[in-house]
C-alpha cells in the first residue's frame, strides 16, 4: 500500500472519529475533497496615525472561493501576535483586532478553509503603525530668576495621544532637571551667565517628543557680593595605620566648615598635600572626607584643608599631622594546609600574607626543616617523598626588600600508601525539551540523570545516562492531533569532554514508541516490541560556559530511524516519525 493511500486511510478513519464525536456522518465523510480555497486577496489594514482608536485595527481582505462541486467555503483563520482566530465566511471578509500598543507593528496572515478542513496558503497583509510621540510643549517662560537660579514653567501638550507622564529639561545639550509638573527651578547657576533652555515631554510608554523652542536666559549680576570665606574645618585626622593591610592608601576627615548667613554658600573643601602641593577638590554634599591613594611607605604627609565657598572666598587651611611607623618583615603565613596527596607528592596551600610597608613577592617552603623551593603563589607540590613517611612543613612570606617573615605554624602529614584517583565524579539532574520536526512536529519535555567519571588531565569522561519516560501532544502531517507515549533505552555509555567551560557528549539511544492515539482516543501504534530500527547518536555541545560543579546548559540534534514492531499501521506511523534535524535542549543541575 502506497504512503498517500495510508495517508488516505488515515483521513477516513479521522473523518469516521469525527462522526463518532458529533460531526457530519459516515457516508458525509468519505467524500473527499482534498483541493483548498482560492488564496484571500488585497489584505489591508486601517491602523490610525494617532487617534482614540490606536488600540485596535481593523483588517479586511477580499473573499476566497471555493472549486464547484467542493465541501464549500467555511470562514478563514487569521495569524495575528501567535493567536489564531477563526471568522466564518458568513461573518465576511473582516476582523476587529484590540489591544495593540502604540509603536507596535505586526504581520497578519489570512488562510481560507472548506468545510473538508482544506487550507489555502497565507496572504500575508502588513501594516506600518506610526509612533505617536508627545507634542511639544509650549509657552516656555521665566517666572522667577536670581544670580544662581531661574524658575521656569511651559504650557502641557494641548490633547496629546498617551498622557504625559514626565518633562526633561535641558541647559544647552545637558539634561538638568526631570519633573512630571510644569513648573521647574534649575540652580547652580553662574551670575553674568547665558543659558539656553529647553523642555521635551516624556509619555508613559517612554516615547519623548521634541524639543521646546530654547529660552535664552542672563542670570542677573549679585550685587552684594559675597567676600568672606567659610569657618576654618576643625578636627582633621587620617586612618593611616602603623602596620595594616592597606598601606598605599589613607583616609583624610575633618569638621565641617560654615559659610556666614547671607553668604553665597559652601562649596566644597580643597585639600592640598604639603605646602603649595597639588590641590584634590571635595564637593560639600560628599561629606568632610577623601580617600588618597598611590602612596608609598611614608604615608601621606601633612595635608592642608580649606574650605571654599560659592563666590571663590578660600578659608585658612587645617594641617593634618600623622606619624609612620615602619612595620618590618611580613606577617608570617597562616592555613597551612594539605590540598591533595599521593604516595609520592603532596599539595600545599596557605593564605597569603601581608607587609604594612612594601609588597610580599613569595614564598619559602621548608620540608623538616630544610628550604626546598621558593613560589610566587599560595600553593605548591613537593614531590618525591617516600609513601606512609611523616613529614614537617613550614612556610614564609618574603617582601620586596628581600625581608623574611617567622615561618608559619609547622605542618606535620604522613603519604598515603595509594594515590588518589585520578578522575573525578560529578552528578547531574537534567530537564529540557526535545522537538520533532518530521511529518510529526510538537514538543515532548524530558527528565533524568546523568553521572560522569572525568579524567583530571585530558578532560576525558564516561557516563551513565537516564532518561525518563515522557509524553505529549503532537501533530501529524499538519492537522492531526495526536498524542504518544515515548521511552528511551540507552546503549553503553555516554562519552565526551569537558574542558575549559565546553562539554561534548555522544550518546546512543534507542527510541521506543510505547503509545500513540490519534485524536487522543483511537490507538495507531505502539507497545514494547514498537521502536526504532537504529540507535539515535544524540550529540550535545554546551552553550554558553559549562562548569563541572554548577553545570549548565547543553543542546544538539538527533535523527530517528524508521520503526518496526508496531502493529498493522507501523508502515503508515513510521514515515510520520523518522526524520533528522530534531532537537534537544537540556539543563544539567548538581544533584543533592
Amino acid at each position: 500500500m502506497s504512503f498517500k493511500s495510508q495517508v488516505a486511510r488515515v483521513a477516513l478513519l479521522a473523518a469516521a472519529a469525527a462522526a463518532a464525536l458529533g460531526g457530519a456522518s459516515p457516508a458525509a465523510a468519505a467524500i473527499q475533497d482534498v483541493t483548498p480555497p482560492s488564496v484571500p486577496a488585497s489584505g489591508s489594514g486601517d491602523w490610525p496615525i494617532c487617534g482614540p482608536e490606536r488600540s485596535s485595527v481593523t483588517l479586511k481582505w477580499k473573499a476566497s472561493v471555493d472549486e464547484p462541486e467542493g465541501s464549500g467555503l467555511k470562514g478563514y483563520f487569521v495569524d495575528y501576535d501567535g493567536r489564531e482566530i477563526f471568522v466564518a465566511a458568513d461573518a465576511g471578509e473582516t476582523l476587529l483586532v484590540t489591544g495593540i500598543a502604540p509603536g507596535s507593528g505586526r504581520s497578519v496572515f489570512v488562510r481560507a478553509v472548506d468545510n473538508a478542513g482544506n487550507r489555502s496558503e497565507p496572504r500575508q497583509i502588513y501594516r506600518a503603525i506610526a509612533s505617536c510621540v508627545p507634542e511639544v510643549p509650549g509657552n516656555l517662560r521665566v517666572v522667577a530668576i536670581t544670580p544662581t537660579s531661574v524658575t521656569l514653567s511651559w504650557t502641557a501638550p494641548v490633547d496629546p495621544d498617551r498622557p504625559i507622564d514626565r518633562y526633561n529639561v535641558y541647559s544647552g545639550s545637558t539634561r538638568v532637571m526631570t519633573t512630571s509638573g510644569t513648573t521647574v527651578t534649575v540652580t547652580g547657576l553662574q551670575e553674568d551667565t547665558t543659558y539656553s533652555f529647553t523642555v521635551e515631554a516624556i509619555d508613559d510608554v517612554g516615547l519623548a517628543g521634541a524639543k521646546s523652542a530654547a529660552l535664552t536666559v542672563l542670570t542677573p549680576h549679585n550685587d552684594a557680593r559675597d567676600v568672606t570665606p567659610p569657618s576654618v574645618p576643625t578636627e582633621g585626622s587620617t586612618d593611616w595605620p602603623a602596620c595594616g593591610s592597606t598601606p598605599t592608601s589613607a583616609v583624610v576627615t575633618w569638621g565641617a566648615s560654615v559659610d556666614e548667613p547671607g553668604g553665597s554658600g559652601l562649596k566644597g573643601y580643597t585639600v592640598a598635600r604639603g605646602v603649595g602641593g597639588p590641590l584634590t577638590f571635595v564637593a560639600a554634599d560628599a561629606g568632610e572626607t577623601l580617600t588618597l591613594t598611590g602612596l608609598g611607605p611614608e604615608g601621606p604627609g601633612t595635608l592642608y584643608v580649606s574650605a571654599v565657598d560659592n563666590a571663590g572666598n578660600a578659608s585658612s587651611a587645617l594641617p593634618i599631622f600623622q606619624v609612620v611607623a615602619s612595620c618590618g618583615v611580613p606577617t608570617r603565613p597562616a592555613g597551612l594546609r594539605v590540598t591533595e596527596a599521593g604516595r609520592t607528592w603532596i599539595t600545599l596551600s596557605w593564605n597569603a600574607a601581608t607587609s604594612p610597608d612594601s609588597t610580599v613577592k613569595g614564598y619559602r617552603v621548608y620540608l623538616n626543616g630544610v628550604l626546598v623551593r621558593t613560589v610566587t603563589g599560595t600553593s605548591t607540590m613537593v614531590t618525591g617523598l617516600l609513601s606512609g613517611t611523616d613529614y614537617t612543613f613550614a612556610v614564609s612570606a618574603i617582601d620586596a626588600r628581600d625581608l623574611e617573615s617567622e615561618k608559619s605554624d609547622r605542618l606535620t602529614y604522613r603519604t598515603p600508601l595509594v594515590d588518589p584517583p585520578l578522575t573525578d565524579r560529578y552528578g547531574y539532574t537534567l530537564a529540557g525539551t526535545a522537538s520533532l520536526k518530521t511529518l510529526t512536529k510538537g514538543n515532548l519535555p524530558l527528565k533524568g540523570g546523568i553521572v560522569a567519571e572525568v579524567d583530571r588531565g585530558s578532560g576525558a569522561f564516561t557516563a551513565d545516562l537516564t532518561l525518563n519516560q515522557t509524553s505529549g501532544r503532537l501533530v501529524s502531517l499538519g492537522f492531526l492531533p495526536v498524542t504518544a507515549k515515548i521511552g528511551f533505552v540507552t546503549s553503553g555509555k555516554t562519552t565526551g569532554t569537558l574542558k575549559d567551560g565546553k562539554l561534548t557528549s555522544n550518546s546512543k539511544v534507542r527510541i521506543k514508541v510505547q503509545e500513540v492515539k490519534l485524536f487522543g482516543a483511537i490507538p495507531l501504534a505502539g507497545g514494547n516490541a514498537c521502536q526504532a530500527k537504529q540507535l539515535s547518536d544524540i550529540n550535545l555541545a554546551s552553550v554558553g560556559n559549562f562548569s563541572p560543579t554548577a553545570g549548565g546548559t547543553i543542546a544538539g540534534t538527533f535523527k530517528i530511524s524508521d520503526l518496526n514492531g508496531c502493529g498493522v499501521l507501523n508502515g503508515l506511523v513510521s514515515p510520520l516519525t523518522a526524520g533528522d534535524g530534531n532537537t534537544i535542549s537540556l539543563n544539567l543541575t548538581p544533584a543533592p
